[in-house]
């Protein structure tokens, strides 16, 4: 019987294959970056879990390196590669990026995660406050594509003589700042600020965002095997909450998880929303 486990499998490698048609034309370094990503999302599990210990995956998932379920790690490339794609076509000036990019990277999390554990993907040794998930969790997703992304732009700019030296300063690059800002999130700051510093990070990045663009973003035809990344995700999880019953439970979820949705789309489509445009 093929279970929810199963079919997300499945989309993970879909989304993938998707944006692998979208990196083919865009040359071999978007190739190589969108395998990095794959390697980057199952390396980034196995290091958090064997540092911190703070989770672990559902076992029903068919696909499993060590303690990490595959399509884990394809969808920390999907969410990455569409969003820094998505920033591209936008036209955000360059230095903004890794923050819209961390932005809709979050956008998806913020609804998924607290399905996800209700619905057995993984579990949370100590649960958490948002509905079950601990801002740390947010933490490390703020960390994990912000420092891909301005790593990677780096690289684009300033490319090493040999691929092997870019791979290996990309990876570098990413995993290192991000075990210590989790090591310093985790000794330092307090838990009664931790949800505070979470919505101050995104407001800050969003307002940087939207002061350096003045709303304006530039136009372009979207990419439809990019935009099928957040909306297969929030879609299916959206689907979870009613065919799991978790909606019961917690309820709260469905305003939120439509919210996400919404916003996801908004994200990806702002001139649209310019008010510059209706005038």
């Amino acid at each position: 019987m093929v279970s929810v486990f199963n079919i997300f499998e499945v989309l993970m490698l879909i989304l993938v294959i998707l944006c692998f048609l979208h990196a083919r034309n865009h040359g071999k370094a978007r190739m190589s970056e969108l395998f990095i990503l794959i390697v980057y999302g199952v390396l980034l599990e196995e290091l958090t879990i064997l540092f911190f210990r703070e989770y672990t995956y559902g076992r029903d998932f068919l696909l499993m390196v060590q303690d990490v379920p595959l399509a884990i790690g394809l969808g920390w490339a999907a969410i990455i590669y569409s969003a820094m794609e998505t920033s591209d076509r936008l036209g955000i000036p360059a230095s903004y990026r890794p923050m819209f990019d961390t932005l809709l990277a979050l956008n998806i999390d913020l609804s998924m995660d607290a399905i996800a554990i209700r619905a057995g993907f993984w579990n949370w040794s100590n649960g958490g406050a948002w509905f079950g998930v601990p801002y740390g969790n947010f933490f490390g997703w703020i960390c994990v594509v912000f420092f891909f992304s301005i790593t990677a732009r780096w690289l684009r700019e300033h490319p090493p003589g040999r691929e092997s030296i870019r791979i290996a300063a990309l990876l570098a690059g990413s995993i290192v700042p991000l075990i210590i800002s989790l090591e310093i999130w985790k000794l330092f700051v307090p838990e009664v600020l931790r949800g505070a510093l979470i919505a101050f990070i995104l407001l800050a990045f969003l307002a940087a965002v939207l002061y350096k663009t003045k709303g304006r973003f530039s136009t372009g035809k979207p990419d439809h095997g990019l935009l099928a990344v957040p909306f297969i995700f929030h879609v299916f999880f959206l689907a979870l909450l009613f065919t799991e019953g978790i909606y019961l439970q917690a309820p709260a979820l469905v305003p939120i998880s439509v919210s996400m949705l919404l916003f996801g789309l908004a994200g990806h489509f702002p001139r649209s929303l310019s008010w510059q445009e209706q005038r």
